[in-house]
């Protein structure tokens, strides 16, 4: 069960340990709520080592918003100072046919049409 208005990250792959795990590209299911919003937040550093502790780190929150069967979510960059943006992204919008995925895009800013 997931809640209606949220987003949840999933890895693009089976991993065996966070060595594997790659910040460069996200797959974001998106389950909106009865307005036809989403929100979610991923924190992400470089997976070892303590220079979180120093800021080394980012937290992005995401926002979606669907109209006209168009969901457009938007990448805001809330805190830490390691700004490893996130390159690609695959949005999975939940809806009560099933998942509907994007094809991989680029930029903190992405939209598609189900």
């Amino acid at each position: 069960y997931i809640k209606g208005g949220t987003i949840v990250q999933l890895t693009g792959c089976q991993l065996q340990s966070t060595a594997d795990y790659r910040n460069d590209s996200l797959v974001l299911l998106v389950c909106p709520d009865t307005s036809n919003k989403a929100e979610g937040m991923v924190y992400t550093d470089a997976g070892e080592g303590l220079a979180y502790r120093q800021g080394a780190y980012e937290e992005i929150q995401f926002k979606a918003t669907i109209r006209d069967r168009r969901l457009t979510i938007a990448m805001l960059h809330k805190s830490g100072n390691w700004q490893k943006r996130v390159r690609f992204i695959r949005i999975g919008v939940v809806t009560d046919k099933g998942i509907r995925y994007s094809a991989w895009l680029k930029g903190t800013e992405a939209t598609m049409r189900f």
